[in-house]
């Protein structure tokens, strides 16, 4: 994707984390006739930089990726230049959540929203990056990924045995103990642990197997169990969207709500 011409000093780049903004955007200006400042990272030194360098600097593009943490005093500092962009200069920010940045940044934006690839896309995807790949771990790469850099990520252990283990997971996390139950949280990544598994696509694939299984279940009890799981566990996964929220002590929360579901009642 290349992105279109707009008449914009200040743009919202939104997309899910592995769409490809980065790439869009490297891609989009790498013959670019102007100066191109990509923000190292988010804190509020370097935005107070980037602001300083906005009034020296001419028809400039400024690109700071990955905006969503940033903090309320480096959005409130970032206001100040975007409100009336100096010198022909202008700035992109790159977001998964458009909400993750103050209503009076978005207010002055133009925001673009990128599109994430289809099932067929990503299958593609995966043979031309995994050409000596297995074939179910392309077609459950597909299934489960929303992007093409959530392939990348759950190919890290293959597609297919992350899958197998979410699927363990769902057959046993209400048959054992609590504390057993618990032992879940061990295995995925909170921060950046590369051996751990992705707790979104731990999420998303825990759901797409829940709503399998409550196609095929043939007793009711089963069907509303498998149900009310996936609604749980999709209400979960729009909280890890806010911003600073204790990604540990919420999929702990998740194992007890899940655990306590009365699926013989339907609620």
């Amino acid at each position: 994707m290349i992105l279109p011409k707009i008449n914009a000093n200040f743009i919202l780049l939104v997309g899910e984390r592995g769409v490809g903004k980065k790439y869009t955007l490297r891609e989009s200006y790498k013959d670019a006739q102007f100066n191109v400042y990509w923000a190292p990272d988010i804190s509020v030194d370097t935005i107070r930089t980037i602001i300083r360098e906005a009034y020296k600097r001419h028809n400039t593009v400024f690109i700071i990726a990955d905006a969503d943490n940033m903090s309320i005093t480096a959005k409130n500092a970032l206001l100040k230049v975007v409100e009336e962009c100096p010198n022909g200069n202008s700035f992109i920010l790159t977001l998964q959540d458009e909400n993750n940045t103050l209503p009076t940044i978005r207010s002055r934006a133009t925001i673009l929203r990128m599109q994430n690839p289809t099932p067929d896309e990503l299958f593609q995807y995966f043979w031309e990056k995994y050409p000596d790949g297995n074939p179910n771990d392309a077609e459950k790469a597909s299934a489960i990924c929303s992007t093409y850099g959530e392939v990348d990520i759950v190919q890290k252990f293959g597609a297919m045995k992350f899958y197998d283990y979410v699927e363990k997971v769902i057959d046993y996390i209400d048959q054992t103990s609590t504390a057993n139950a618990l032992k879940i949280a061990n295995e995925i990544a909170f921060k950046d642990e590369e051996d751990k598994y992705d707790l979104i696509l731990f999420w998303k694939t825990f759901v797409y197997i829940c709503i399998i299984k409550a196609h095929d279940a043939k007793d009711l009890v089963l069907k509303n169990k498998y149900s009310q799981w996936t609604y749980l566990t999709s209400r979960h996964l729009v909280y890890l969207r806010t911003t600073g929220v204790n990604k540990r002590a919420l999929f702990e929360t998740w194992i007890i709500k899940i655990r306590n579901c009365d699926a013989s009642s339907g609620n």
